[in-house]
């Protein structure tokens, strides 16, 4: 992993997990990890994966209020963003999603997202207030 990767991916989790705690930015984390895994339509490389069109709204979706803010060095959570990316990306922490390669929102519980409720995923774990899926075997 490069050091630019390392901070992409902790700048995604900084912003799309920091209230929900460490253990979510590393779920995070690990949807990255096991999308890059799996090249395909979100891309083929840790890096082409965060910056996917619409994967991740905190880096890419216009309107997302996320998408303007910035970590202070001095946060700690920016400093847990760091290590998890670390940790997840270079699989030295395990894998705490089940092998999942989406999330979302509980918030978004009574209208969850169209792929979260069809027969190609299934629900694995939730950490937070993150709800974490991955393909249904084929």
């Amino acid at each position: 992993m490069t050091a630019y990767e390392q901070v992409l991916v902790a700048l995604c989790l900084w912003r799309e997990a920091r209230g929900e705690g460490e253990a979510a930015m590393r779920g995070v984390a690990w949807v990255i990890r096991n999308r890059a895994a799996k090249p395909g339509w979100w891309g083929h490389s840790i890096a082409g994966v965060v910056t996917c069109r619409n994967q991740f709204s905190s880096l890419t979706a216009h309107g997302d209020v996320q998408l303007g803010l910035w970590p202070d060095e001095a946060d700690p959570r920016w400093q847990a963003a760091l290590q998890c990316a670390q940790e997840s990306i270079l699989g030295t922490a395990p894998d705490p999603t089940g092998g999942a390669t989406y999330y979302y929102d509980a918030s978004l519980d009574n209208h969850p997202p169209a792929w979260a409720t069809n027969s190609s995923t299934i629900h694995t774990t939730d950490i937070g207030r993150l709800r974490f899926l991955k393909e249904a075997a084929a």
